[in-house]
């Protein structure tokens, strides 16, 4: 297996890496940054084209390769560059510009691109027989009523991706159907990570796609969204993190904490598996260049990456004891300052955040239901 990149690649990652040192700085990393200049990045990537880089050119995206596709988001993983809108972006837009009509691509593609409007949806669970929203016809429209719980962003955002459940006769997945909810709309109530809805009114033609195939034009773009790299990328980044902060913490006895035997051994199994995992994503990436559709292993890379952060975020914490504890506001931070040294001030809010990766990526127990079945087939009950 060859591991390193062709000419062209390497001048297109350096090209890549300038774009992102000028407009995401090494001074803006290395604090806290404000939105104003969160803002900066999202306006250069739409200025220059880059806003939706895993989109169709005919719907504005690039016309990179899958390589350079991975090294553009490896490249702002490790940058850690603020992401617009994961869900929009990865999700919503695909699910928009392959099912859907002519009017709603031209009403929600714009906001997607132009990272304005933001999106969630109501199926991360990926379990067909939660899905609590029932459709009721009523002559050419339908009347959506029922709860959707664990929508991450719902509080933040301007539109939800859902499923409804459109013919309850059919079995789990069968009956739904995918819709689009402006969450600003009649009949909404957002509270929190809970969408509930009364009687909303959904036309026919405000669903995607074809009525009860709801569930697979979902699972269908949430395969291909599994293959993105910035996870394991991003849980190199906090590694790295780590080892540097065990560089330079006391353990109170007169060293450092990397010299903890307790320590290392656990941040030494996490690199293992991190490192198979980089291997992996290579693999997938060598799939795609030749045109393949993703496989099972696209899926253990979202598992594995969600389960090695966590582990990752849990060890800064643990590393970092009583400094770890304080969750800090942000409105007062400026006036009271840290408690302790300035890295540890994310500890406890991103170990914390990395808890809620199921929540995006779909329920773990489920994701691993589905490698064993596409590996060894539907099994017989």
């Amino acid at each position: 297996m060859k591991l390193s990149f062709r000419e062209e690649e390497l001048a297109f990652e350096k090209d890549v890496v300038q774009f992102v040192d000028e407009h995401w700085p090494e001074t803006i990393r290395s604090g806290r940054a404000s939105l104003e200049f969160a803002r900066r990045w999202f306006d250069a990537l739409v200025a220059k084209g880059w806003s939706v880089p895993q989109w169709p050119t005919s719907m504005g995206g690039t016309d990179w390769t899958p390589t350079q596709k991975f090294i553009w988001e490896r490249t702002v993983a490790r940058a850690e560059a603020p992401t617009w809108d994961p869900c929009g972006t990865a999700l919503a837009g695909p699910l928009l510009y392959s099912f859907g009509n002519h009017h709603q691509r031209e009403r929600f593609l714009p906001g997607i691109r132009a990272l304005q409007a933001r999106w969630c949806h109501s199926f991360a669970a990926r379990d067909p027989t939660r899905i609590e929203v029932l459709a009721v016809r009523r002559g050419e429209r339908y009347f959506a009523s029922g709860r959707v719980v664990e929508v991450v962003g719902a509080s933040d955002s301007d539109y939800m991706m859902g499923l409804i459940r459109t013919d309850p006769s059919q079995r789990a997945e069968a009956g739904l159907s995918l819709c689009i909810v402006d969450l600003h709309g009649d009949g909404i109530a957002v509270e929190g990570m809970t969408v509930t809805l009364d009687e909303v009114v959904v036309a026919d033609a405000e669903l995607l796609g074809d009525e009860s195939q709801g569930w697979n034009c979902a699972v269908a773009v949430l395969d291909h969204e599994r293959t993105a790299v910035r996870r394991v990328t991003s849980v190199r980044v906090q590694l790295d993190k780590l080892k540097n902060l065990l560089s330079r913490t006391p353990d109170g006895n007169g060293l450092m904490l990397d010299q903890d035997e307790d320590l290392c051994r656990k941040v030494a199994a996490i690199d293992v598996q991190l490192m198979s995992l980089e291997g992996l994503e290579l693999r997938v990436l060598s799939d795609l260049a030749r045109g393949a559709v993703p496989g099972p292993e696209a899926s253990v890379l979202q598992i594995k990456g969600g389960e090695l952060a966590i582990q990752v975020g849990e060890l800064i914490v643990e590393s970092l004891g009583y400094y770890a504890m304080p969750y800090p506001d942000e409105h007062l931070l400026d006036n009271e300052g840290p408690i302790g040294p300035g890295y540890a001030l994310p500890a406890i809010r991103g170990m914390l955040f990395g808890r809620s990766w199921s929540a995006y990526s779909g329920n773990p127990e489920l994701e691993r239901d589905r490698v064993a079945e596409r590996i060894l087939g539907p099994q017989k009950s």
